[in-house]
């Protein structure tokens, strides 16, 4: 299932070269399209639909030109 307490940023960590106005987070257990609904709710006000990118097979959510706000997009997920 979906567990959001097991977010993590990558940054620093060598696992993905991401420039840094995008931020990707590791999200454990999200595998399937009502995880993403989910997670797609949660952020409706802080990142617009077009700006998420979701990887299903790898669990990882990416929001472009959301480096700058990764504290309060964490919080909305989280």
């Amino acid at each position: 299932g979906f567990r959001r307490a097991a977010l993590r940023i990558l940054w620093g960590e060598g696992e993905v070269e991401v420039p840094m106005e995008k931020l990707v987070l590791k999200i454990d257990g999200m595998c399937c399209a009502e995880e993403i609904a989910t997670l797609k709710r949660a952020l409706r006000d802080l990142a617009p639909e077009e700006t998420l990118a979701f990887d299903l097979m790898n669990g990882r959510l990416t929001i472009d030109g959301g480096a700058s706000r990764a504290t309060e997009l964490v919080a909305a997920v989280n």
